[in-house]
C-alpha cells in the first residue's frame, strides 16, 4: 500500500522533547502572559493599527512634555504596557504562523492517515471471510468508525477477486 502524501516525515521522540522544552522555556520567559475568557476579551478596548498609532503618539507627547503629565496619571505603567505591547508584537506574528503551520500539518497528515486507514479497512472487510479472526477486527473497526452527520459515508469494500471467465464455445460449433 502506498500513501504518497503531501507530508512524509518523522518527528523523533528526542526532537519532540526538545520542542516541548523550548515551548516551556518560552512560557518561563513570559510569566506575565494571560489567557482571556470570551467575556473578558469582549469587554476590553482593542488596540488595532489606528489605535496603536494613537497610543504611540500619546506616549511620545508625554515623554516630550513631562511637565503636563500629572503624577497620578500612571505614565510609568502606560510606558511599561506600551513597551511590552511592542515587544510582543515582534514575535506574535511568527508564533501565530507557527501555530497555524502546526495545525495545518496535523490536519494534512491526519487526513492522509485516515485515507490510508479507510483503504486498509476496506481490504480487511473484503478479506474477513478468508482470514480467521479478521471478521471480529473488521466489526471492531466498524464500531469505531460509526458515521456521524456531516462525515463521509463508510467506503464500500473493494470488489472480491473474480474467477476468470469460463471459456466460451463458438456458436454453432456443437
Amino acid at each position: 500500500m502506498s500513501n504518497a502524501g503531501r507530508v512524509s516525515a518523522v518527528l523523533p521522540a528526542e526532537t519532540v522533547s526538545q520542542i516541548k522544552g523550548a515551548i516551556e522555556g518560552l512560557r518561563a520567559q513570559m510569566p506575565f502572559l494571560v489567557a482571556l475568557s470570551g467575556p473578558e476579551r469582549t469587554r476590553l478596548v482593542k488596540t488595532g493599527p489606528r489605535r496603536a498609532k494613537f497610543v504611540q503618539s500619546v506616549v511620545e507627547f508625554a515623554q516630550a512634555h513631562p511637565d503636563v503629565v500629572p503624577a497620578a496619571a500612571g505614565f510609568e505603567e502606560l510606558q511599561k504596557d506600551w513597551d511590552l505591547y511592542q515587544a510582543l508584537a515582534q514575535f506574535e506574528t511568527e508564533l501565530a504562523w507557527l501555530a497555524k503551520a502546526v495545525a495545518d500539518t496535523r490536519t494534512q497528515v491526519g487526513s492522509e492517515a485516515l485515507s490510508s486507514a479507510l483503504m486498509l479497512w476496506g481490504w480487511f472487510r473484503a478479506a474477513k471471510s478468508a482470514v480467521p479472526g479478521l471478521a471480529a477486527i473488521a466489526a471492531e473497526l466498524k464500531a469505531l468508525f460509526r458515521s456521524r452527520p456531516g462525515t463521509p459515508p463508510v467506503p464500500p469494500a473493494p470488489p472480491a477477486p473474480s474467477a476468470p471467465p469460463a471459456p466460451s464455445t463458438p456458436t454453432g460449433a456443437e
